[in-house]
């Protein structure tokens, strides 16, 4: 059911941004249907685990003190049990997306936008175990969701630039949004050198003046483009590794939620 859930909507959402071109007005709705396709991971899969630890825990405890299993491996075991989804269902609907867009065409762009997607998925699975094995119930887990998304997603670098955000920086470093846009960014904009212009020739990084008052500059190549929203093309190695990092940051932090109502109880 989930894996046709995701190709409808993905459908859906290729409709929309069907068959963009390299223009200024392909930019924002490319740089749009990358941000759409790491929020809709983000809710679609948080809310299928969110739920997962608060409805087994009483089974769980039971059968812990009966001696069956040890937390680590039923920990472990009901993670691979849930792996295959979280891998086939997001390479199913990026691959829908992608080419209904008319992303990158290079065959390596697009295995490396598979592996973007499938970083992102693990930590925000990560977090629904986190917030699954620490609510005392699946209401309140429910609950806090949206809220602990939302500010995260502010700072993923597509509605708020994060070039200069003030003290608030912090939540930036923390932002899979932020680590996973940029690299899907940096891996679609990366190396084209030519983007259409509507006006007589590009103007790199200006404000031009004529009769109909001041217009954009004309943004001409894919570094501009990463420019604009403050995005480093040196940082993708980076990104990549920080969405390694909270994955396996949120999955220990989990363990040691779910160990200590175990030992608890």
């Amino acid at each position: 059911v989930r894996i046709v859930q995701a190709i409808v909507i993905a459908i859906i959402l290729g409709v929309i941004y069907l068959g963009q071109d390299m223009d200024q007005e392909g930019i924002q709705n490319i740089n749009g249907a990358l941000f759409v396709l790491i929020t809709n991971m983000s809710f679609a899969n948080i809310f299928a685990v969110v739920n997962v630890f608060c409805n087994e825990l009483p089974i769980f405890l039971r059968e812990h003190f009966n001696g069956m299993y040890r937390v680590d491996t039923y920990y472990i075991t009901r993670q691979l049990v849930d792996m295959p989804l979280f891998i086939i269902e997001p390479t199913i609907f990026l691959a829908v997306l992608y080419f209904m867009v008319g992303l990158n065409p290079a065959v390596d762009r697009f295995f490396m936008a598979v592996l973007i997607v499938l970083l992102v998925v693990q930590v925000v699975v990560s977090l629904g175990y986190f917030m699954s094995c620490s609510a005392p119930n699946v209401d309140i887990a429910l609950a806090i969701s949206p809220v602990i998304i939302i500010p995260f997603m502010l700072f993923g670098g597509f509605y708020l630039n994060t070039g200069d955000v003030g003290w608030l920086v912090w939540i930036k470093y923390l932002s899979w949004f932020q680590y996973g846009f940029s690299a899907l960014m940096i891996n679609q904009w990366d190396g084209i050198d030519t983007i259409k212009c509507h006006g007589s020739g590009a103007v790199n990084n200006t404000m031009m003046g004529g009769e109909g008052g001041p217009t954009m500059a004309c943004i001409s190549n894919g570094d501009q483009v990463l420019d604009t929203l403050s995005f480093e093309k040196d940082d993708f190695a980076l990104n990549m590794i920080m969405l390694v990092v909270l994955s396996l940051a949120l999955r220990i932090l989990a363990f040691i939620s779910l160990y200590m109502k175990a030992r608890k109880k």
